[in-house]
């Protein structure tokens, strides 16, 4: 396994969890973080050992899942009629 890969579960992820963004989405009345966001369950899963998470092409997906969650999110609360 290349090193780099392990920057995925030892930086990135903890940094992700502990960021302001992620601070702030868990304090919105919408559920940004909740349990049908796939992306967040992944990091999740990542962060306790479940996944390995040493995959660049996993790390797209938790964006891709994450963001359409989010924007789901704000249709389902009217924000964009």
């Amino acid at each position: 396994m290349r090193p780099e890969l392990e920057e995925f579960k030892l930086t990135i992820v903890p940094a992700v969890i502990s960021s302001e963004a992620t601070r702030r989405m868990n304090a919105d009345v919408l559920d940004y973080l909740g349990i049908d966001n796939v992306g967040w369950k992944i990091i999740q899963d990542i962060d306790f050992g479940i996944d390995s998470g040493k995959s660049p092409a996993k790390f797209k997906r938790i964006s891709i899942e994450h963001y359409l969650h989010c924007l789901k999110s704000r249709i389902t609360n009217g924000d964009f009629d």
